[in-house]
């Protein structure tokens, strides 16, 4: 009993300690107490704002001057961002959002002269986004067979040998890259694992002590960066947006034929310093996951894997 409480009590201490270093974590390295204070901060902050007045140019009815509040830190971010580095393409695509926007207010018959010259004045500092608008029309009400892909998947622990095509990383990459993100901040990054002894290092940290893993012949690890969240209402939106995107990317790369494993990386602090160490990441960076891909065997024997009834998930209210 006296053991057993003794146990209970330790892993309390560890979970708060936990806790703790989670919230200093991202009260560090997100943009809540220090707005922009570097370059990755300055460009979270410009996407989110430059996302709104995107989204706000699609609502209908239109409504002229709305976000005033939102362009003006769009504004002063990119004016920040502009004395300090060279313009990247948020901040061309910025300018070109705020010239749309200056667009969008004309034809709904309004002008505003000041907002106009500050626009200007950052446009003369920077060339031309290649993006010509900040909206545009797309079919909807389509049917597309995403459902014999999602139910086709499953976890591949057993890889036939051969070279994965980087191309087919890259290309899954890119179509995982279309995910929804908060305000459109796509903070991944992906590390692929070349060298042998990093990757052997960064498998052994990976809670499963499995041989198959290594048969695989791509290992890559997923990241979310801090630095493009603020504010402590989005402290967890590192880990929903990771999340998506390695769903995204694990779909991808089953789409076009490989076979794919998603590794957790439920880790200790000590382990996720080493990691951090191995892989290079930076300390803002939290780790989502690790997924080994390479090519299937022509057959493969799976768990049957009970999916929950609809019923369980459903819940109307």
């Amino acid at each position: 009993m006296i053991k057993s409480s003794i146990k209970y009590l330790l892993e309390i201490g560890r979970g708060l300690f936990c806790a703790c270093s989670d919230f200093l974590h991202y009260a560090r390295h997100s943009s809540t107490y220090q707005v922009g204070s570097n370059e990755e901060k300055l460009q979270g902050l410009i996407i989110r704002n430059l996302h709104g007045l995107e989204v706000g140019m699609t609502y209908s009815p239109p409504r002229a001057n709305f976000g005033s509040k939102v362009v003006n830190q769009l504004i002063a971010a990119v004016d920040k961002h502009l004395s300090a580095s060279k313009p990247n393409e948020a901040v061309r695509t910025a300018i070109r959002t705020l010239e749309n926007y200056l667009e969008f207010n004309h034809r709904l018959g309004s002008s505003n002269p000041q907002l106009e010259a500050r626009i200007q004045s950052l446009r003369e500092k920077v060339e031309s986004s290649s993006e010509d608008a900040s909206t545009i029309e797309i079919e909807t009400g389509k049917c597309y067979d995403f459902q014999s892909i999602a139910t086709s998947r499953r976890s591949c622990r057993s890889f036939a040998e051969g070279p994965v095509a980087q191309s087919l990383i890259e290309d899954a990459i890119e179509t995982a890259l279309t995910s929804p993100s908060a305000c459109n901040r796509q903070p991944y990054r992906v590390y692929q694992l070349n060298d042998p002894g990093k990757r052997e290092a960064a498998l052994n940290i990976q809670n499963n002590s499995s041989t198959w893993r290594k048969t695989a012949d791509k290992i890559l690890v997923v990241t979310c960066d801090q630095r493009f969240y603020s504010g402590i209402r989005e402290r967890h939106c590192c880990y929903i947006d990771g999340g998506l995107f390695c769903m995204s990317l694990v779909y991808a790369l089953h789409s076009l034929g490989l076979g794919v494993c998603t590794l957790n990386l439920n880790l200790s602090l000590g382990l996720t310093s080493k990691l951090r160490r191995i892989v290079g990441a930076r300390e803002s960076e939290n780790f989502i996951m690790m997924i080994a891909v390479g090519h299937p065997p022509s057959s493969l024997k799976v768990p049957r894997g009970r999916r929950r009834d609809t019923s369980e998930i459903l819940k109307q209210v």
